[in-house]
């Protein structure tokens, strides 16, 4: 009788323990997955952008370069060595998960390459990621584009902000009288995003679709653009835009604004789980 209680218990053992393997690996990637990414960039001067991805907990799956064209960016402080195998070092993670993390990796742009990035249509869909172990990925990046940044307005005072739950807000103080065309938005931001435009001092903003365009603006006025999530959803995007607002001066001369609009993805444990059983799904 004892026998057969000693080698049940341990049947239920190695069975648990085998569910609970067979689990954990259920739920291990075999690549890093690389959340979408949207950048439009208006700039003369280094610029930084990130990228963001899922790993495994416990595996040394870290982002190498980035390969726009003929340039090679790297990951800013990133640039430690581990032993004599050449590895990273493992950069910390963003936001931790059961069994994943989400990292995050800011490449920079410096003046030279962004001329040559200006001069040359780059195809998103050829943009590639390496991570260590020399596995090379597709950087998932949707849009990616670099403009000439225009004469810009004359401004004092820029703030910018964004509360618990994504909502960006722009506060912006003007030193000289202007009319502000429409703020016109990319798609991949106003598909996501409730935008209102206004003067501070003024009370509630507008909604951009129904503010009187063109927009008077006196010197020393504040600007503010609010950006408010449409969807209680978690957004799964990197966006990095920069949007420009054409102004016309008391002279008359054509001119701009450049907001600048960034919202990091938040991901839940559910979102999480989709993530990886997509990316499954997709490699059978």
């Amino acid at each position: 009788m004892k026998a057969k209680w000693f080698w049940g218990a341990i049947s239920i053992i190695l069975i648990s323990w085998l569910g609970n393997t067979l689990y954990y690996q259920s739920k291990q990637l075999k690549d890093p997955i690389i959340l979408s990414s949207y950048i439009n960039i208006i700039s003369d001067y280094e610029r930084t952008f990130s990228i963001f991805y899922l790993t495994n907990k416990g595996e040394n799956m870290e982002a190498m370069s980035l390969r726009l064209g003929q340039e090679t960016l790297y990951p800013l402080g990133n640039d430690s060595y581990f032993g004599e195998m050449g590895n990273y070092v493992a950069s910390s993670y963003y936001t931790e998960y059961i069994h994943h993390y989400l990292k995050k990796v800011d490449f920079n742009i410096d003046e030279e390459q962004l001329a040559y990035l200006k001069s040359k249509k780059i195809n998103a869909n050829k943009i590639l990621m390496e991570f260590s172990g020399h596995r090379s990925l597709n950087a998932n990046i949707e849009h990616f584009e670099i403009h000439n940044e225009p004469r810009s307005i004359k401004s004092d005072f820029s703030s910018r902000s964004v509360d618990n739950i994504g909502n960006v807000t722009e506060d912006v103080q003007l030193l000289e009288d202007a009319h502000m065309k429409k703020l016109e938005l990319p798609q991949e931001i106003a598909s996501l995003y409730k935008v209102n435009v206004g003067k501070s001092g003024e009370g509630a903003m507008t909604p951009i679709e129904d503010q009187s365009w063109p927009m008077d603006v006196k010197a020393k006025e504040r600007i503010i653009t609010q950006y408010k999530r449409k969807s209680k959803v978690q957004p799964g995007k990197y966006i990095d835009a920069d949007i420009l607002m054409p102004v016309t001066n008391k002279k008359n001369k054509e001119m701009g604004y450049v907001f600048h609009f960034r919202s990091e993805p938040s991901l839940t444990q559910r979102q999480v789980n989709q993530l990886v059983y997509d990316a499954k799904e997709e490699s059978k």
